[in-house]
């Protein structure tokens, strides 16, 4: 078994973070996705390699656990490994560490293909198969997915779909051209950013139900994604939203992001999320009244 290898070496910018005073949880994805190019050139997908098969790194999915907040002047060292080699996927497992506080920040398990420019599927070359063998390692018992499954994904849905289901509408915008790539697909971060972005019009339905003078917000524990789609700049995204259970401290929630234009699933996802007090920097036993609020949004055959 081998040993997790430093691919990434960084730090938290103040412009990383957001409302609740943190990193902000599109910049994880945004770290991991660099970390992942860069292990992969180590495996042997360099520039030349690719742009010779006019290929790139294709995210097919993200689970991600939130176990450290991180505040602006952090640093953050990536480590990863390979979990496996499925057929034409790599399964990596990626840890993200604070070195000042000798902490875990985050953990994050993303499966990986190989996409031509066309975003058509590509095969992993032996080379590339033999190298990511050597470097095969275990997901850490406690850095693994707890509060979300990664069972099987359900089949990509519908906008019609999520509106029939009564779905909370969530977001809607146009992507700009800032939040993709050079070659004007969606950045992974942006699909995160959306959410971020949008789930304010769901919290706002709780927060002035729990106590008004109290300095609140919301933190996100756990993450799953499963990606669809890849959008470009100048398509038209909208968002539908539900809560899908309820705990003493904790809530599930999930997401669905569409081509508004199509109906067509770009990526859904499920979380984990508490309610923050700003001040203790603690997660809230969910008051009734906030429970109330909650309950209503609850769409209990909701999946991704």
């Amino acid at each position: 078994m081998s040993q997790l290898v430093d691919v990434y070496r960084s730090s938290v910018s103040t412009w990383e973070c957001d409302q609740m005073g943190h990193l902000n949880v599109q910049f994880y994805l945004d770290k991991a996705d660099i970390g992942l190019n860069i292990l992969c050139r180590q495996l042997g997908l360099d520039r030349q390699t690719l742009s010779e098969q006019q290929a790139r790194v294709h995210t097919c999915e993200h689970h991600v656990r939130f176990i450290r907040e991180q505040h602006a002047g952090a640093p953050l060292t990536l480590r990863a490994g390979i979990i496996a080699v499925n057929g034409e996927q790599l399964e990596v497992y990626l840890e993200l560490v604070n070195p000042a506080r000798k902490e875990v920040a985050a953990s994050i398990i993303t499966t990986a293909e190989l996409h031509h420019v066309s975003d058509d599927p590509l095969p992993l070359p032996d080379s590339v198969r033999e190298q990511a063998q050597r470097r095969v390692v275990e997901v850490p018992q406690e850095h693994a997915p707890h509060g979300v499954a990664r069972g099987t994904p359900r089949p990509a849905p519908t906008l019609a779909e999520a509106n029939e289901m009564g779905m909370l509408h969530t977001y809607l915008g146009i992507v700009p051209q800032t939040m993709c790539e050079a070659d004007g697909g969606l950045a992974v971060r942006s699909y995160m950013g959306i959410v971020s972005e949008g789930i304010p019009h769901m919290l706002s339905r709780i927060r002035d139900s729990i106590i008004p003078d109290q300095r609140l917000g919301g933190a996100a524990l756990e993450y799953r994604w499963i990606y669809h789609q890849r959008p470009r700049a100048g398509d038209l995204v909208a968002m539908r939203s539900a809560i899908i259970s309820i705990g003493n401290k904790a809530y599930r929630l999930g997401h669905w992001l569409f081509d508004a234009e199509t109906g067509q699933a770009i990526a859904t996802t499920e979380a984990v999320a508490v309610i923050l007090d700003l001040d203790a920097r603690r997660a809230l036993v969910i008051p009734d009244e906030a429970r109330t609020c909650l309950q209503a949004m609850v769409i209990e055959d909701f999946s991704i």
